[in-house]
């Protein structure tokens, strides 16, 4: 059972490159094996929406599920001699290349869509990273804002704003990206705000 509609995103991290490349969609493919890579033939594939607030553990979760149930469905397919497997198109096929470190930090001159998917790629573990006055700051749930929705329509990029409720909010491209879950070096998981209040935040600080 592989987590991906092949040939779509054969190799190591199906999921986390499907959620850092925008794809809308993605399933679970059950497959016979083979010298390759995930090459072998295709006997059964089922495919599941990537909703805007799914991460890696989420949408990894659901295609668990969903791998468990059509891996069974198609063993009583193959017992009823109802499945037949069928080649991959080798021409269209895409690689889950194994995350690098340095893809875990957050760039924040990307465009917020970007960010955001960065972020949920990433979680929950081992999580996307900032620096914060000189020390690393994971960022595990975050909320993309556009421009007409931030505090301040001319940020420098990075620069991070505290809303009425607050939640830090971090200048980027195109608009604003709230840090709802974040958690720096050391310490446990914790609200973006509970941090904020902590970190005590100087006006035009800025993460990197």
């Amino acid at each position: 059972v592989h987590f991906s509609l092949l040939p779509r995103w054969r190799g190591a991290v199906p999921v986390q490159r499907a959620i850092l490349e925008g794809d809308e969609a993605t399933g679970v493919t059950v497959m016979l094996m083979d010298e390759g890579l995930d090459t072998g033939p295709i006997l059964a594939t089922a495919e599941t929406t990537i909703e805007p607030d799914d991460d890696a553990g989420s949408l990894g979760a659901r295609l668990s599920e969903l791998g468990a149930a059509l891996l069974v469905e198609t063993l009583e397919g193959l017992d009823e001699g109802i499945v037949e497997p069928r080649s991959q198109d080798h021409t269209a096929a895409t690689y889950a290349s194994k995350l690098l470190p340095d893809e875990r930090t957050i760039d924040w001159g990307q465009p917020i869509e970007a960010i955001d998917r960065r972020v949920r790629a990433f979680a929950p573990e081992p999580g996307a990273v900032a620096t914060f006055r000189g020390g690393r700051l994971k960022v595990l749930r975050v909320s993309a804002r556009p421009l007409e929705d931030t505090l301040d329509a001319s940020p420098k990029v990075g620069e991070i704003g505290v809303l009425e409720d607050d939640t830090p909010i971090v200048a980027a491209r195109g608009g604003g990206i709230e840090l709802l879950e974040v958690a720096p070096a050391g310490r446990r998981r914790m609200s973006g705000g509970d941090w904020a209040r902590g970190a005590r935040i100087i006006p035009g600080e800025q993460l990197t």
